[in-house]
């Protein structure tokens, strides 16, 4: 099954590049809750700021069933065609649980979640 991938929206628009766009702080996780803060380059992004070049993120991702980390250069050898560095897997078949699939790509690391729920909030500047 091939499958297809869309750009997931943010504050700062769609995040068009890939590698150099998101970058990771911390990885928190309780339970089957996850928590990603970091720092975006708002240059790589739909909405290019003229007044701030980084911004801070916080992504809380709840109801996690499973999630992998590979290092993006191994990610990016799979040729897996995410269309930006924040992305969801459409799915052909509703699913009745309503899990989503999102793969973030941060420098170091591309990380595959599997969950219900996800919100990406800008949290400050720099």
């Amino acid at each position: 099954m091939n499958r297809q991938y869309k750009r997931i929206h943010t504050e700062l628009g769609y995040i068009e590049a890939r590698r150099d766009a998101i970058f990771l702080d911390s990885f928190e996780q309780k339970g089957n809750n996850l928590c990603i803060i970091g720092e975006i380059n708002s240059i790589m992004c739909e909405k290019k700021s003229d007044k701030y070049e980084w911004y801070k993120y916080q992504l809380n991702i709840s109801g996690v069933k499973n999630y992998q980390a590979m290092g993006i250069e191994e990610f990016y050898s799979k040729e897996i065609p995410t269309t930006s560095a924040f992305s969801e897997v459409v799915k052909d078949n509703i699913d009745c649980n309503k899990a989503k699939t999102i793969i973030i790509e941060t420098y170091d690391w591309a990380y595959i979640i599997n969950c219900t729920i996800f919100e990406f909030v800008i949290t400050g500047q720099r």
